[in-house]
């Protein structure tokens, strides 16, 4: 970042005790962009950039603080998708259940599943034709792996 664009740059950051909160655009999943040398470019991967160096390739930005305006350096590190995934997992950040895009079951439909098994006499099969699932998915109904509802 050259002195004019960094200047623009912190125009647009509320700097508090802990995190620096970008101002400027928001994307659809909650984290900043600004339009950079020619290109629009993530508030907290330019600020990591500038203070920190390139982002080594095949690696993301992870944010420690978990808020996704937060341009601080300190808080993102470096690492892998997995990483990333995994994080936002153990924080129950990812969509689960109804909340997911590729959902088929309704937490009611789970209910109503779990009472199938529990009556007879369907077997997980004709349960998961009638609900047009794999057995799979049944199968993790019943052994209580799909544990949020």
């Amino acid at each position: 970042m050259n002195d004019k664009d960094f200047h623009r740059f912190f125009s647009r950051v509320l700097i508090t005790p802990g995190c620096w909160l970008w101002t400027g655009s928001i994307s659809s999943t909650g984290y900043g962009n600004l339009y950079l040398q020619g290109k629009v470019v993530n508030a907290h991967k330019a600020c990591y950039e500038h203070y920190e160096g390139e982002v080594p390739k095949g690696l993301e930005l992870l944010h420690r603080c978990d808020i996704r305006n937060c341009v601080n350096p300190s808080h993102l590190k470096p690492g892998t998708h997995r990483e990333n995934q995994e994080d936002a997992g153990l924080k129950n950040r990812l969509p689960f259940g109804e909340a997911h895009w590729a959902c088929k079951l309704t937490d009611a439909d789970v209910l109503e599943i779990l009472d199938l098994l529990k009556r007879g006499p369907y077997s997980q099969r004709h349960i998961s034709r009638i609900y047009g699932v794999s057995d799979t998915a049944i199968r993790r109904i019943k052994s209580g792996k799909r544990k949020r509802l």
